[in-house]
């Protein structure tokens, strides 16, 4: 239409920012021109006309467009087609089990938050918060815990449960973020199945790998040492500790006799790049390395005092071993009774 033109030309936005009013008018007369037209034109090719004065709130459809109007509003209520979409991040996770008072089961479980990712997309001082659910056998939540992240280190809880099976979810946001960080999975806490675990008789917790421990003699639990658990990632070239604890084993003349296999392994065999790794920080005596490439395997003997619980632990020195994932298996043969508990733990090197 003629109208439509005579807007267009000469109504573009001048230097003072007042959209559609024509070259050498005076602001006051925009309200007096009853030409003046508006167009929203869409990418999907709808063109929406407005008579009228805008940001006065007098601009109108014309009424030979409102049925026009209606009708692509009622085909298409809203669109999110420009809208993008929130990118869930898997985290790296650990759960470990040890056994603590009567029957009861002390959980572990350690998560490593994408920080970083994530204050990418928010200001420096935004608040990254960490929730963490255990639910119960029966689906209740046994526990919900809410605490800020400050930095990229592993966010670790700990709850005492009665045997059975739970399960957990951790979640890491941000307000505002278009990413996030989750994780979740069941705890198996009985002692049936191929990943139980009992609280009675003769076997070994899982091994906890943390970032260091350092000897402390005398320490009977694991929670007399000072550690900070990991979410199982270590940096190329970097350091591993892990912990785990001996239950019920024989005696003879008031000792406890095992001996311990660690094997490292790769998830995925490569013929390049052989796995280099040593053990420091042991507290036993070492019999035996034997490497294969995409295998490192370490045999020990030890001889305690005998007690309920004996409390293990060593650090892993990573010598060039290459990135990607492992897998780490304990054995533990006690040689008074002849019984092998065996422990698995994943673990990444970045």
């Amino acid at each position: 239409p003629s109208d439509i033109g005579g807007a267009l030309d000469g109504g573009l936005p001048n230097s003072s920012g007042d959209f559609g009013i024509p070259k050498g008018d005076r602001p006051g007369e925009v309200m007096q021109r009853a030409s003046l037209t508006t167009i929203w034109a869409y990418d999907t090719g709808w063109l929406i006309i407005f008579r009228g004065a805008p940001t006065y709130a007098t601009a109108q459809i014309p009424p030979e467009d409102v049925a026009i109007v209606d009708s692509l509003v009622r085909a298409t209520p809203a669109s999110w087609r420009n809208a993008t979409e929130e990118t869930i991040v898997s985290m790296p996770t650990q759960v470990a089990r040890f056994r603590a008072g009567g029957d009861s089961i002390d959980v572990i479980v350690a998560t490593e938050p994408p920080t970083n990712a994530i204050r990418e997309q928010t200001t420096r001082n935004a608040l990254i918060r960490a929730d963490y659910w255990l639910f119960a056998p029966d689906t209740s939540v046994r526990l919900h815990d809410s605490s800020s992240v400050r930095n990229e280190n592993a966010r670790a809880w700990r709850t005492r449960v009665a045997p059975g099976v739970y399960a957990y979810r951790t979640e890491v946001t941000s307000e505002g973020a278009m990413i996030a960080g989750m994780s979740t999975d069941s705890i198996n806490a009985t002692g049936s199945g191929a990943s139980g675990f009992t609280t009675r008789g003769e076997d070994i917790s899982d091994v906890m790998l943390v970032a260091r421990v350092d000897d402390k003699p005398g320490a009977a639990r694991w929670t007399d040492l000072n550690v900070e658990p990991t979410a199982g990632t270590v940096a190329k070239n970097g350091q591993i500790a892990l912990v785990w604890e001996n239950y019920g084993l024989g005696q003879t003349d008031g000792s406890a006799k095992y001996g311990i296999t660690i094997t490292i392994e790769r998830r995925y065999r490569s013929t390049l790049n052989r796995i280099r790794a040593r053990v420091i920080g042991v507290m036993a005596a070492m019999v035996g390395v034997e490497n294969t490439g995409d295998r490192v395997v370490y045999r020990y003997e030890r001889s305690v005092a005998h007690a309920p619980v004996v409390l293990d632990y060593l650090t892993l020195q990573l010598e060039d071993a290459p990135s990607g994932d492992y897998r780490l298996t304990i054995d533990v043969t006690d040689h008074v009774t002849g019984k092998v508990m065996t422990r698995v733990q994943g673990f990444l090197i970045r």
